[in-house]
């Protein structure tokens, strides 16, 4: 082919030969030309070879570079650009296309079908740079991104137009430009998620990323490849391995700070937390915070990450994690306030767990341990209300609901729940929840309501031998107490006016009997609380009556008679006021029988009255004991050694100080659950503590309870002995008091277990030494 064109060139400039011969063998010779590259373009297709379409090619070439008037030369230069692709020489493949699309054309379709093979040989081209000079490698980027733009603005809705943004993108991430390859990928997937290309383009933006070491750009965007619901589930789960890896990449040098200077590098992960709180980086260095924080036992760092954590992402997968963390810290820090509420807070964010309805029940008791009654009832409330067979109908639980509406002055809530429960009560438990129910419609004004269950518990009381438990004589004595009520107040309210009547003396005289009877059963059913409550309500009566008789107008008698007739009414009214008396006596014998050393019944056996000092203001620790050294150090030393007695035990002992006695009790029963008879004198300890603190919130009765343990395990605990007498000698028992006293002598204990002594306890003892030494 190269001889055929030299020879014409030599014949074109020749002036030896004719024009019109020129033109003629011009003629036949490119068709014979144009047959000869033909004919290698053909054996180059049968061939399938990159070096026959390279002599194809280079045909073509001498032909159009000779033959540029032939008709045929659209044609040919199509072919041209065709060989040039399949010979693999995609730069001037590229140029060719180009140049037919540009200038060449016949038809629409040919220029966009011009413009895309050029679009195809230029990216082509770049995927093998190595056969590239740097001009060469300019030409093509520059190429590609040029006629890229210009096919996709003038066919935008063409089936190529993905395939084109896509390799005008790659350009830029060829050229080492991350940064606008980013963008123009970015947008190119959100455009055609579904798109062939789309699963490339994305692994292109993370390695962008990766080569510019851009991990958080990297996470964000690959945070939102998972949230978009067009793109591949196969795709979202290599692209989640990814982040998961780049995430570490990220934190690894914050974390690894931190391990070298904790101060430091805690605040370092904390800030850049705060700064991705929108992203899981945030979510993960919060994480990395807690962790930390916990190995480290940074109790403050620890409890603040966990809440961030818990209150900036709670749909984590490391919430229930998190929580258990902060529990089990708790639990062995005996930090019994902050463990109620991450208990809660489990219950709350995990209801369908396993361990909810325990972790509920927990907090509950631990609410109604620190005299936290309307949180405890909303946890036991819940429990009632939930799906968990074994806290749903616990009789514990209801009872436990109603005593604390009691306690808060809530009547109609303990009636309400009740009547929603007596139905389902058993035994000696509904007939207390009768006698209750009773009591409450009485005090409410509901005669009719509580005639009924009256009615109900009385046969109940018959049917279940009720006067076996203590919680059902209590209940049954409080109701036939209040059935009194209204015959006491007419009673009392019954009076002669100016003069005798008999009728009125007869109703008065039958309403004493019949209050009498009445306190009579009451007594009987041994409950202290009432029993001492009907022996001075049966002392007043009959002080009543005896006032009643001395009061009576005379009749009309003659002086001799009247003076007869007052000493018999004063005889009788002596006979009233003795028989008063001997009940009061009563109460008192039947009060140092059962060693009541309750302050609500004071008043019905001491002869100073009832109303001691009130209970004492107990103080609720907040956050605030991660401020107070002495106090953390405390828990820490617990921490660091969980359930150990004589660390619970200062930790107990600087809460009674400061005034959380709720929170002393805990900490002492804790430090009591692991006290082994090993060490009597720590276990005398605890239970002096819990005792005290018991005094403090006015419970005397468990604190004696708890007074005696101590001394069981310790007889010579000077401390215990002195708050048990002290205890004894307000309610009046003086000679077990006395007893006491007299064993320890006139010396103030001074031994370090000594230590805690109630003031009222320190001041009774005060008192028996100066009367000792006089």
């Amino acid at each position: 082919m190269a001889l055929i064109v030299k020879a014409l060139e030599t014949q074109k400039y020749s002036t030896h030969i004719a024009d019109e011969v020129k033109e003629k063998n011009a003629h036949e010779y490119e068709l014979y030309a144009r047959d000869i590259v033909t004919h290698l373009h053909q054996k180059a297709l049968k061939g399938k070879s990159a070096e026959g379409f390279r002599l194809a090619a280079a045909a073509y070439r001498n032909y159009l570079d000779f033959f540029d008037a032939s008709e045929a030369y659209d044609e040919m230069a199509m072919n041209y650009a065709e060989t040039l692709f399949s010979a693999e020489d995609y730069l001037e493949a590229g140029k060719q296309f180009e140049t037919l699309a540009g200038s060449r054309v016949r038809s629409e379709r040919e220029r966009r079908d011009g413009l895309y093979s050029a679009v195809l040989s230029y990216y082509l081209a770049l995927k093998n740079t190595e056969d590239l000079s740097a001009y060469e490698k300019v030409y093509a980027r520059s190429g590609l991104r040029a006629v890229g733009k210009t096919y996709t603005a003038e066919y935008p809705r063409a089936d190529k137009v993905p395939n084109v943004l896509f390799n005008v993108a790659w350009v830029a991430y060829n050229e080492g430009k991350y940064g606008v390859a980013i963008d123009e990928f970015s947008r190119f997937v959100t455009a055609y998620p579904q798109s062939a290309e789309a699963k490339a383009a994305v692994h292109l933006i993370l390695d962008a990323y990766n080569l510019t070491e851009d991990y958080e750009g990297l996470v964000a965007f690959g945070r939102g490849v998972l949230k978009n619901g067009a793109l591949d589930r196969d795709l979202k789960a290599e692209v989640a391995g990814i982040v998961q890896a780049s995430e570490s990449k990220v934190l690894n040098p914050l974390a690894l700070a931190a391990v070298e200077n904790w101060d430091q590098g805690k605040k370092g992960l904390i800030a850049f937390a705060e700064k991705h709180q929108s992203s899981s980086l945030g979510e993960q260095a919060l994480q990395a915070v807690v962790a930390s924080s916990s190995e480290l036992r940074d109790l403050p760092t620890l409890f603040g990450a966990a809440d961030d954590l818990l209150r900036k992402y709670p749909q984590s997968s490391k919430v229930e994690e998190t929580l258990n963390l902060v529990i089990e810290t708790c639990l062995n820090a005996s930090q019994f306030r902050r463990l109620a509420a991450s208990l809660e807070e489990f219950a709350r964010r995990l209801p369908r767990h396993a361990s909810s309805a325990d972790f509920l029940y927990q907090a509950a008791q631990i609410r109604q341990g620190l005299g936290q009654y309307r949180l405890a009832n909303a946890d036991y409330a819940q429990l009632l209300a939930g799906t968990s067979a074994k806290y749903r109908d616990k009789v514990e639980i209801v009872w436990t609901l109603v005593e604390n509406n009691l306690k808060l002055g809530d009547d109609r809530g303990a009636l309400r729940l009740l009547l929603e429960r007596e139905g389902k009560l058993q035994g000696t438990s509904r007939t207390r929840a009768q006698a209750t129910i009773a009591e409450l419609y009485r005090q409410g004004g509901d005669g009719q309501g509580a005639a009924k269950f009256r009615k109900a518990a009385r046969i109940g009381f018959e049917k279940n031998g009720g006067d076996q438990d203590p919680a059902m004589k209590d209940a049954l004595a409080g109701m036939e107490f209040g059935f009194l009520a209204g015959q006491y107040r007419d009673y009392m309210d019954l009076q002669l006016g100016g003069s005798i009547d008999d009728a009125i003396v007869r109703r008065k005289g039958d309403l004493l009997g019949s209050l009498l009877k009445g306190y009579h059963k009451v007594m009987k059913l041994q409950s202290p609380e009432y029993a001492l409550a009907a022996c001075n309500r049966a002392c007043e009566v009959n002080h009543e009556f005896a006032r009643f008789l001395r009061g009576a107008p005379l009749p009309e008698l003659t002086p001799e008679q009247q003076e007869q007739y007052a000493g018999i009414v004063a005889e009788k009214a002596a006979g009233y006021e003795e028989k008063g008396d001997d009940y009061l006596q009563n109460a008192i014998e039947m009060a140092r029988k059962w060693e009541i050393c309750d302050a609500d019944l004071a008043a019905y056996f001491r002869r100073n009255g009832g109303g001691g000092q009130a209970a004492a203001p107990t103080v609720e620790t907040g956050p605030e004991w991660l401020a107070d050294p002495g106090l953390k150090g405390l828990h820490l030393q617990a921490l660091e050694k969980p359930g150990d007695p004589g660390r619970l035990q200062a930790l107990a002992v600087r809460y009674l100080k400061r005034g959380d006695y709720r929170h002393a009790i805990l900490i002492a029963q804790r430090a009591l659950e692991g006290a082994g008879d090993d060490d009597p004198a720590g276990k005398a300890s605890l239970y002096n503590t819990l005792g005290v603190a018991y005094l403090y919130c006015n419970e005397d009765q468990i604190a004696k309870d708890a007074f005696h343990k101590a001394i069981a395990c310790q007889a010579d605990h000077r401390a215990a002995r002195v708050n048990l007498a002290g205890i004894y000698q307000y309610y009046e028992h003086m000679g077990k008091a006395r007893t006491i006293y007299m064993d320890l002598g006139v010396s103030m204990p001074s031994a370090p277990n000594d230590e805690l002594i109630h003031p009222r306890s320190r001041e009774y003892y005060h008192a028996f030494n100066r009367f000792a030494q006089q």
